[in-house]
């Protein structure tokens, strides 16, 4: 970015914040703190976005389900018999939430 600064060095006018002391010769960090109103002059070269509309949404007549519970799906026993008991309240904790 340094290039950039040292080109807009003589088209940026000074923004001297309050507890500055203006300079006749800018620094690149001046150049950089005023290079926001060199960048609203130029504008941007792209095209105002198109507005496309509202979103169609969830379909008329469309059921809605709910997620399967994933407690449901495994055998009972799996909690009960291979795991200690409280590797199995871990993972009941975690299916549930």
């Amino acid at each position: 970015m340094s290039w950039q600064l040292w080109l807009a060095r003589d088209l940026v006018v000074e923004n001297v914040l309050p507890w500055q002391s203006g300079n006749i010769s800018l620094t690149p960090g001046r150049v950089a703190q005023s290079m926001f109103s060199l960048l609203v002059d130029i504008g941007t070269p792209t095209k105002i976005p198109k507005h496309r509309g509202k979103s169609p949404g969830w379909e008329k007549g469309k059921v809605r389900t709910k997620a399967p519970c994933l407690f449901n799906l495994l055998p009972l026993e799996f909690l009960s018999n291979s795991l200690p008991e409280i590797q199995r309240w871990l993972l009941l904790a975690v299916l549930i939430f």
